[in-house]
């Protein structure tokens, strides 16, 4: 069986529907959209990730989800705009911070093992059956506006 490609559609700014439901505080939407295949990564067209977006409406859980998710936010990705991190750091988001901090020490270690490992693997995208139902159950009834 052969995975098809998701084709993601973009607005005149280059959002997609996982920036439009982050900017509606949608979580559920936000996260379905993750669990069908969204890149956590995308960036409008002017450089902002959903996590940005997570970050100025001061959204922390969605935030830590994206995180989870391997959302990046710190590096060498934002060179024309501040970091996630930089802006955290700006807005004093200290619960944000210590987030990221973890991120980046359980990142260190996931290195490390690969480097031994080559088959060492990231946690699943959706973690039981149960949180997977509980979501088709909450977005049936989801819309953007």
């Amino acid at each position: 069986m052969q995975k098809e490609k998701l084709y993601i559609h973009k607005d005149h700014l280059q959002r997609t529907f996982l920036h439009i439901a982050i900017e509606k505080a949608n979580n559920t939407l936000a996260k379905a959209l993750v669990f069908s295949g969204f890149n956590v990564n995308t960036k409008e067209g002017c450089g902002i990730t959903p996590l940005h977006l997570t970050i100025t409406c001061g959204n922390i859980s969605m935030a830590q989800f994206l995180i989870d998710r391997n959302a990046q936010f710190n590096g060498p990705m934002f060179s024309s705009i501040p970091s996630p991190k930089t802006m955290a750091e700006k807005l004093h988001l200290t619960e944000l911070l210590r987030i990221m901090e973890a991120k980046e020490e359980e990142s260190e270690e996931d290195d490390t093992i690969a480097s031994i490992d080559h088959r060492f693997n990231l946690k699943p995208l959706i973690s039981s059956t149960e949180e997977t139902e509980k979501l088709v159950g909450e977005s049936k009834s989801l819309s953007l506006t």
